[in-house]
């Protein structure tokens, strides 16, 4: 009966941990099985389903139920759909070249972390069955749960970049009012410098800090120039929003909010 031998599962972790380490800020899962697909030449079996999964082929299937033992063994994370690997992982990804050491190293830190726990696991490790039923039936109840996870947080991230830009600097503020945070001033529509939503820690503002936004949404990381820019547009933009608000307020509340932000008007 053919199958996924242990050895050629060594190979498509190590597949996916090459992608891995060439996002060290992690990726989504599907992506990182994407990736991998394009530097591994897949045989007629893996590119098969399981009849209860048709919608990935085994060897996908078969690589995120195989990544359980290795967030088990701490060599990479799983978080809200996101695969990213820890030291750890990128440690063992140079210790263990060979496949077979490879995944054995995994299956031996999985079974430690099971026996150390003090309640029964109900969740399967890889046995290395050949019994394609039994493989099927394990990686379906395994990588389930993780998928639907993997889906809503796309899904999420799908509509949150759909929204209208002020309808999310509206979520933004709102956000920060669920979260406690007194907001008492969000840009109105037109150019705003930078500067897009001003929140308190109290009603007043009488004590610090104060929460200065500027909402953007991006797919990739914020980088050290991003920052720096940022630094500048929040310095910059003070004196802007004292004006801003002595325009909407009055100039008491003006010259109230330009001393808490040290603005000489």
């Amino acid at each position: 009966m053919p199958g996924i031998t242990n050895r050629r599962q060594g190979e498509l972790l190590r597949a996916a941990f090459d992608v891995l380490i060439k996002h060290p800020e992690g990726l989504p899962g599907r992506e990182v099985l994407a990736q991998m697909a394009q530097s591994v030449e897949f045989n007629e079996y893996e590119l098969g389903h399981y009849a209860s999964s048709p919608d990935e082929p085994r060897a996908f299937k078969a690589t995120r139920f195989w990544t359980v033992n290795c967030v088990k063994a701490g060599w990479m994370t799983k978080s809200k759909g996101t695969w990213q690997l820890t030291d750890a992982g990128r440690e063992a990804y140079a210790r263990f070249p060979d496949p077979g050491d490879f995944i054995r190293e995994s299956s031996r830190l999985y079974s430690e972390w099971r026996a150390a726990r003090p309640e029964k696991v109900a969740e399967s490790q890889p046995s290395g069955t050949s019994d394609e039923e039994a493989i099927e039936e394990r990686e379906a109840a395994s990588t389930t749960l993780e998928e639907a996870t993997e889906r809503a947080w796309l899904q999420v991230q799908d509509y949150l970049m759909a929204m209208d830009a002020y309808d999310f600097q509206d979520l933004v503020a709102a956000l920060l009012r669920a979260m406690g945070y007194h907001v008492y001033w969000v840009s109105p529509p037109g150019p705003d410098r930078g500067l897009d939503i001003l929140a308190f820690t109290d009603p007043l503002g009488a004590t610090g800090p104060r929460i200065k936004v500027q909402v953007k949404r991006r797919q990739e990381k914020t980088t050290a120039d991003g920052l720096r820019s940022f630094k500048v547009c929040h310095s910059a933009c003070s004196r802007t929003i004292a004006s801003a608000c002595a325009h909407h307020d009055g100039h008491q509340r003006c010259v109230w909010l330009s001393r808490r932000m040290n603005v000489v008007t």
